[in-house]
């Protein structure tokens, strides 16, 4: 790595971002102003424009209390700025269930559905959960369970917390 270089005024580029960054301006503007890609501008930082949002404790205590008063999993991502994906985690992490939730249908049948992000998503079928649940049962990790079945580890993971959850849910 090279010696600090000067930048519009500051003694790096580095300084430059972190001032235009504390004057508002977001990182493609940095990046256009300085002349470099937006990508350098978070690493010359350490970084990103935005940030990772997680949830706090008391965050997470009152939206539990509010799905299971009936909020969808969109309107309380909504609130505290963060995707459906992470409500539904920390829903199903603490076991909040909404009134108006349903059971839906486990497949008997392989098959597989299209996500709007255009990614394909197999389905667990019935003799998958009885496996998953098999292999739980016998003490595996969710790592050693998610080589055996031929899934992610997220997928076992959410999966079997999903399972878990499901007694609590009206059919």
């Amino acid at each position: 790595m090279g010696a600090p270089k000067p930048c519009l005024g500051y003694p790096s580029r580095t300084a430059a971002i972190q001032a235009l960054q504390a004057k508002g301006l977001d990182n493609r503007s940095i990046a256009d102003r300085i002349g470099i890609r937006p990508s350098l501008v978070t690493a010359l930082t350490g970084k990103s424009q935005k940030p990772y949002r997680k949830l706090t404790d008391d965050q997470i205590a009152d939206l539990i209390e509010r799905r299971e008063r009936g909020w969808s999993y969109e309107r309380l991502a909504q609130r505290y700025s963060v995707t459906p994906g992470a409500i539904h985690y920390q829903c199903l992490k603490h076991g909040a269930v909404s009134p108006k939730q349903r059971q839906r249908p486990v497949p008997t049948e392989p098959g597989q559905r299209q996500l709007s992000n255009g990614r394909v998503q197999r389905l667990f079928t019935v003799e998958d959960d009885r496996q998953l649940l098999d292999l739980e049962r016998s003490g595996m990790s969710y790592q050693a369970i998610a080589r055996e079945v031929g899934r992610a580890y997220t997928s076992v993971r959410i999966r079997l917390m999903t399972l878990a959850l499901r007694e609590d849910i009206p059919a």
